[in-house]
This record gives C-alpha cells, structure tokens and sequence, in this order.
C-alpha cells in the first residue's frame, strides 16, 4: 500500500495478455505489433462480491479473473470498465513473466 488515505482500487501487477479484446472487438495490437495488452501495473476499482481482500497481502502472487465492459457513449466512443471477477492466491514460488510476446 501506498502512504496516504485508503486507496479506490486494487493495483494488480499482471502478466502480458496476448489475446486481449480491444475496443474494436478484434485482439488489440500495439504500435509495436505486440498483440493485447502488454505486462503492467493496473488498477482495478472493482470487485466482484465474492472477492475478499481479508485474505491476500501486498506482494502476494495472484490468479484473477479479468473482466471488461466496453460502453458506448452518446458521441460512439468506446470506453472500459475493468472488474476482477475472482482471485485466488498462487504458491509464493509461482513463476510470473511479465515479458511481452511479439507476434511470431
């Protein structure tokens, strides 16, 4: 956690996602032709109900269900809404990369 008032989101460090769906309804390319959304720090300012924080703590190695609303506003802009829809801790000795994978 950081210094300061309680946080308004979980901040999840998560592994490349190569076949992340973009706004476009197409798996997203980067400008560099990595495809998804690369390996990054993100914040999730929702939780499902069944998700309880009680049991994890800063540093823990997770497994979570990432779930995305695209919405349209009146002017046809697409925008998300990031959700964790469960999460379950991993065995400290999981390894993670947070390499991002070119397409071959």
């Amino acid at each position: 956690p950081e210094a300061g008032p309680p946080p308004k989101e979980l901040k999840i460090r998560h592994e490349h996602i190569p076949d992340f769906i973009g706004k476009s309804g197409e798996v997203f390319v980067n400008t560099d032709g990595t495809p998804g959304m690369r390996a990054m720090n993100m914040g999730f300012p929702y939780l499902a109900t069944n998700v309880a924080l009680n049991d994890f703590a800063t540093g823990d190695k997770v497994e979570f269900e990432f779930l995305v609303r695209w919405e349209t506003d009146q002017s046809g802009d697409r925008t998300p809404t990031w959700r964790i829809g469960a999460m379950t801790k991993l065995p400290a000795d999981t390894e993670i990369s947070y390499d991002n994978k070119p397409i071959p």
